[in-house]
């Protein structure tokens, strides 16, 4: 058996899968978001490893000595800073984190986007890192590594210090094309070299687990344990997303576009990252409120979710003339402006709750399709969509959101799809090739509404229009 982990941003989930790919059982266990002071998000580590102990235990429990490999996930971005015994210096700075503004002013320089191929934005590890060298500078001398949070869960499980190329490369100390860190830019920061560790491929098997982690975690045997991935590339493959062109699209709290390529895509205004599949690459535009938007407008409105997407269901698309842009948090694709704000346009006194509602949910779509636009400009051209992550479920979304993108979205039938894309990493390194392994299994398909198309190519134009 394989066992994925997926160390989120508010849980971590274990999956356990057997060798046909089939899942077993899923465990999930929470832990808190530290903010204490305004604009500040971190964690502490420790939380992460009793999470994980105890979720590992539920989800092999009576299977703890058949795992074979076990492959790791995670949140990206973060800084986790050790000392010269390995000692954690300060809880982690995860990438929610907004204290490192000032520093980021550093992107101003020419050669930025070359070198770093994505635009520094607080979060980032070497932003965070940029903050404690100027606000903590005697605990930032006393660095001897540096990890993601992942690559911390990893050290801990088998005692060995490394990284892979997909959660290195969001760190923005990498040299993306070549897969290696850009000594370039580590002496642009003024970080020494010595405290970022070993970079590996995503596949490449690391250790076996210690006999003190796989004791603690209830494990029998010490199975071996993978790289792993950053969590939107271990989510790509999760999906079966790992050839050119094919793409993801996840609605969370923000939003993702996620398109496959072989050969980096860098645009100021998308990401660009290492893909956990050898030679590939993926550019990802981003917005911050998907999900968060439905959210906040049923809160201002005190509605149930259900009965709020019933009623946008009874209105026509385009809601009658309402445009709404999501901008509630500022934007990244493509217009990266934090003081961007929302708004609903084309407001008359027959519109009713519904149409709000529905005008909503077309913002978002319309978001989306500034992402899609921004990657087509930018050369990676999605030609399949694949719909991820645990939002825009409901078929009305669905439709609208292929209406906008003029595209059909497919789905998988696996849930937990990071956590998934774990545990095939797992049996990659167990000598098992990924596109062999056929165990992602395709859903339904949301094509198109074909009346809804054109119109919507209107919307867009207005929607795009102030910008």
């Amino acid at each position: 058996m394989y066992l994925g982990i997926d160390l989120g941003t508010q849980s971590v989930k274990a999956l356990l899968v057997n060798e046909q790919g089939v899942i077993v059982r899923i465990a999930q266990q929470p832990y808190p978001i530290l903010r204490p002071h305004p604009n500040y998000a971190e964690q502490n580590p420790e939380d992460w490893w009793k999470a994980t102990v105890w979720a590992v235990q539920e989800a092999t429990r009576h299977a703890g000595n058949q795992i074979r490999v076990i492959g790791i996930a995670g949140q990206m971005h973060g800084l986790v800073a050790l000392d010269k015994n390995k000692e954690l210096l300060r809880p982690a700075i995860i990438w929610m984190d907004q204290r490192s503004t000032a520093e980021c002013e550093i992107q101003k320089r020419e050669n930025w986007l070359q070198l770093a191929h994505n635009q520094l934005v607080p979060g980032f590890m070497a932003a965070s890192l940029l903050w404690m060298k100027v606000h903590e500078p005697e605990l930032f001398d006393r660095i001897d590594m540096v990890l993601t949070p992942k690559d911390w869960l990893r050290w801990k499980l088998t005692g060995v210090l490394c990284t892979e190329v997909s959660d290195a490369s969001g760190t923005l100390m990498m040299d993306i094309p070549k897969r290696q860190w850009s000594l370039e830019l580590v002496e642009l920061y003024g970080f020494p070299p010595g405290i970022l560790p070993h970079v590996m491929e995503s596949e490449q098997m690391i250790e076996e687990a210690t006999t003190d982690a796989s004791h603690e975690l209830g494990l029998s045997s010490m199975p071996r344990v993978v790289a792993g991935a950053a969590d939107q590339a271990a989510m790509l493959v999760g999906c079966g997303v790992l050839e050119p062109g094919q793409a993801v699209l996840t609605i969370g709290t923000g939003g993702q576009l996620s398109v496959v390529t072989d050969v980096p895509q860098p645009d100021g205004r998308l990401n660009t990252f290492c893909h956990a599949v050898p030679q590939r690459w993926y550019s990802m535009g981003a917005i911050l409120a998907a999900g968060y938007a439905l959210t906040w407008w049923k809160n201002v409105i005190n509605g149930h979710l259900n009965a709020v997407l019933r009623a946008a269901e009874k209105v026509p698309a385009g809601a009658e003339g309402i445009i709404f842009r999501p901008y509630l948090n500022g934007e990244r694709t493509p217009h990266l402006n934090p003081t961007l704000t929302a708004s609903f346009e084309g407001l008359t006194g027959r519109h009713t709750k519904g149409h709000l509602t529905r005008a909503v949910l077309e913002g978002v779509a319309f978001a989306m399709r500034d992402c899609q636009k921004t990657l087509l400009e930018a050369g990676a051209s999605p030609n399949r969509i694949i719909m991820g992550g645990g939002g825009g479920q409901g078929v009305l979304w669905r439709q609208i959101m292929a209406s906008v993108l003029q595209m059909p979205l497919h789905s998988v039938e696996n849930p937990e799809q990071t956590a998934f894309g774990a545990a095939m990493l797992a049996a990659a390194g167990d000598g098992r090739a990924l596109a062999d392994l056929n165990w992602v299994q395709m859903g339904e398909v949301t094509p198109p509404v074909e009346g809804w198309v054109e119109h919507y190519e209107k919307q867009y134009l207005r929607f795009t229009h102030q910008h």
